[in-house]
Protein backbone atom coordinates (compact mmCIF):
# COMPACT_ATOMS: atom_id res chain seq x y z
CA UNK A 1 0.00 0.00 0.00
CA UNK A 2 2.68 2.38 -0.56
CA UNK A 3 0.53 4.73 -2.93
CA UNK A 4 -2.52 5.02 -0.77
CA UNK A 5 -2.29 8.61 -0.19
CA UNK A 6 -2.42 10.70 -3.63
CA UNK A 7 -0.41 13.48 -4.27
CA UNK A 8 -1.69 17.11 -5.16
CA UNK A 9 0.88 18.84 -7.49
CA UNK A 10 0.19 21.69 -8.63
CA UNK A 11 2.18 23.47 -11.68
CA UNK A 12 2.54 26.85 -11.39
CA UNK A 13 3.48 27.94 -14.34
CA UNK A 14 0.63 26.21 -16.45
CA UNK A 15 -2.08 26.56 -13.01
CA UNK A 16 -2.62 23.17 -13.47
CA UNK A 17 -4.11 20.86 -10.26
CA UNK A 18 -3.34 17.20 -10.92
CA UNK A 19 -4.41 14.46 -8.38
CA UNK A 20 -2.61 11.16 -8.59
CA UNK A 21 -3.81 7.80 -6.59
CA UNK A 22 -1.50 4.72 -7.09
CA UNK A 23 -1.29 4.74 -11.19
CA UNK A 24 -4.51 7.41 -11.40
CA UNK A 25 -3.93 10.62 -12.48
CA UNK A 26 -6.84 13.29 -12.85
CA UNK A 27 -6.13 16.62 -14.52
CA UNK A 28 -7.99 18.50 -13.18
CA UNK A 29 -7.22 21.90 -15.89
CA UNK A 30 -7.84 19.69 -18.45
CA UNK A 31 -10.61 17.55 -16.88
CA UNK A 32 -9.39 14.29 -18.02
CA UNK A 33 -8.18 10.68 -15.92
CA UNK A 34 -5.19 9.16 -17.40
CA UNK A 35 -4.61 5.64 -16.71
CA UNK A 36 -1.35 3.78 -18.01
CA UNK A 37 -0.81 6.43 -20.74
CA UNK A 38 -4.41 6.28 -21.53
CA UNK A 39 -7.01 8.81 -21.00
CA UNK A 40 -10.68 8.78 -20.17
CA UNK A 41 -13.25 11.76 -20.57
CA UNK A 42 -15.29 11.57 -17.28
CA UNK A 43 -18.85 13.38 -17.66
CA UNK A 44 -19.51 16.27 -15.51
CA UNK A 45 -20.69 14.15 -12.67
CA UNK A 46 -17.91 11.53 -12.98
CA UNK A 47 -15.36 14.15 -12.35
CA UNK A 48 -16.85 15.58 -9.25
CA UNK A 49 -17.66 12.38 -7.31
CA UNK A 50 -13.87 11.18 -8.60
CA UNK A 51 -12.53 14.59 -7.76
CA UNK A 52 -14.18 14.34 -4.12
CA UNK A 53 -12.73 10.76 -3.56
CA UNK A 54 -9.44 11.79 -4.14
CA UNK A 55 -9.80 14.76 -2.02
CA UNK A 56 -10.57 12.44 1.05
CA UNK A 57 -7.86 9.35 0.12
CA UNK A 58 -8.94 6.00 2.08
CA UNK A 59 -11.83 8.15 3.67
CA UNK A 60 -15.25 7.18 3.60
CA UNK A 61 -17.62 9.40 1.65
CA UNK A 62 -21.26 9.34 2.00
CA UNK A 63 -23.35 8.77 -0.62
CA UNK A 64 -25.11 12.46 0.23
CA UNK A 65 -22.31 14.20 0.71
CA UNK A 66 -21.12 12.62 -3.25
CA UNK A 67 -24.62 14.18 -4.98
CA UNK A 68 -23.65 16.27 -7.44
CA UNK A 69 -27.10 18.15 -7.20
CA UNK A 70 -28.97 18.95 -3.81
CA UNK A 71 -32.08 17.64 -5.10
CA UNK A 72 -30.58 13.84 -6.48
CA UNK A 73 -30.99 11.31 -5.37
CA UNK A 74 -28.75 8.67 -4.08
CA UNK A 75 -29.23 6.38 -6.66
CA UNK A 76 -27.81 8.34 -9.31
CA UNK A 77 -24.45 8.04 -6.78
CA UNK A 78 -24.58 4.61 -6.97
CA UNK A 79 -25.08 5.13 -10.87
CA UNK A 80 -22.10 7.95 -11.44
CA UNK A 81 -19.85 5.51 -9.23
CA UNK A 82 -20.65 2.54 -11.40
CA UNK A 83 -19.23 4.15 -14.28
CA UNK A 84 -16.38 5.25 -13.42
CA UNK A 85 -15.46 2.07 -11.82
CA UNK A 86 -15.60 1.07 -15.68
CA UNK A 87 -13.80 4.00 -16.64
CA UNK A 88 -10.71 2.98 -13.86
CA UNK A 89 -10.85 -0.32 -14.63
CA UNK A 90 -7.23 -0.32 -16.27
CA UNK A 91 -5.59 0.86 -12.93
CA UNK A 92 -3.50 -1.44 -11.03
CA UNK A 93 -3.44 0.13 -8.30
CA UNK A 94 -7.07 2.21 -7.86
CA UNK A 95 -10.27 1.02 -6.95
CA UNK A 96 -13.58 2.80 -5.75
CA UNK A 97 -14.72 0.63 -2.90
CA UNK A 98 -18.09 0.57 -1.61
CA UNK A 99 -18.99 0.50 2.18
CA UNK A 100 -21.80 -0.63 2.86
CA UNK A 101 -24.97 1.53 4.38
CA UNK A 102 -22.35 4.55 4.31
CA UNK A 103 -20.86 5.53 0.81
CA UNK A 104 -17.57 5.05 -0.62
CA UNK A 105 -13.85 5.35 -0.39
CA UNK A 106 -10.47 5.20 -3.12
CA UNK A 107 -8.80 2.17 -2.21
CA UNK A 108 -5.05 1.44 -3.14
CA UNK A 109 -5.09 -2.24 -4.29
CA UNK A 110 -1.33 -2.43 -5.54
Amino acid sequence: MSNSVPKQRMNLAFERLLYYYGDLELNVDERLIRIDGGEEMPTRGEFEVLRRLLERPGEVISREDLKIHPTADLRSVDIIVSRLRKKTARAQEFSIETVVGVGYRCRDTS
